[in-house]
């Protein structure tokens, strides 16, 4: 077990909060990864799609419109988030087009060559090292599949480490560190691939809107303006720079 599960375990509350609540609004990644996806597929046929740590489903439950015709898996490590997925969209009488498994993104030995289209959504940042998530996320691909990740990369030869103790939390208060890493794109893509990959392109991500510094004094995204307008991501301190990966396998 790694330090990230136990952090979800601690928080688990937390996690499931945050998660839950957005299922009321469209994020605006979401918005932007239909857009890369548009370019890169035909999201009117049928797709089996995988969504390794998935939280509660609610990047997939935001793409089901777009992919009308495809079928959701959804895999997550935390046994109660999956327990809350399955209820959710069970209500949601959507159960015929999603199913969920509990499952760790450093095996996915259950799902080889399972999904047309993987998605890993702001997970591998705060992983103890992306190379076997990554190795894995392409096996659970089909030839001629699709894998999207969103997560934090440089255009440096650098990566940084940063460790967090958000002591508005649970986990924080008990010493524990989430790490936040933000990756040297030109390593990443150069590991992916020598993974076997087809082709590898990435997109920057710049928010759209304003998002207001948390009152609690934790972690938790904000924005701030550049002087050219952009906007850039800020949580904990630590410059969020997004971006959405797409690799062919």
């Amino acid at each position: 077990m790694d330090d990230y599960q136990r952090i979800v375990e601690k928080d688990i509350g937390i996690f499931i909060e945050e998660h839950r609540r957005m299922f009321g609004f469209e994020p605006e990644q979401v918005k932007a990864l239909k857009e890369v996806m548009a370019c890169s597929l035909d999201p009117g046929r049928p797709h089996a799609v995988g969504d390794v740590c998935c939280g509660l489903g609610q990047i997939s439950y935001h793409l089901k419109d777009f992919m009308m015709e495809s079928r959701f898996t959804g895999i997550d490590i935390s046994p109660e988030q999956i327990g809350e997925a399955r209820r959710i969209f069970d209500g949601l009488g959507l159960s015929d087009r999603f199913e969920f498994h509990v499952g760790d993104i450093y095996d996915l030995g259950g799902f080889r060559d399972a999904f047309d289209v993987t998605l890993c959504w702001q997970t591998l940042f705060v992983l103890d090292g992306y190379e076997r998530p990554v190795q894995e996320l392409i096996r659970a691909t089909r030839k001629g599949g699709h894998v999207y990740i969103i997560s934090l990369f440089n255009e440096h030869d650098v990566d940084i480490h940063a460790n967090i103790i958000d002591y508005s939390r649970p986990s924080g208060r008990s010493g524990l560190a989430v790490k936040y890493s933000t990756y040297s794109l030109r390593k990443f893509e150069d590991f992916c691939r020598r993974s076997g990959i087809e082709s590898f392109d990435v997109h920057d991500f710049f928010i759209g809107i304003d998002l207001p510094r948390p009152s609690h004094g934790g972690i938790g995204t904000y924005t701030l303006r550049l002087a050219d307008g952009r906007r850039i991501q800020v949580s904990g301190g630590h410059l969020m720079n997004w971006k959405i990966v797409h690799m062919k396998v």
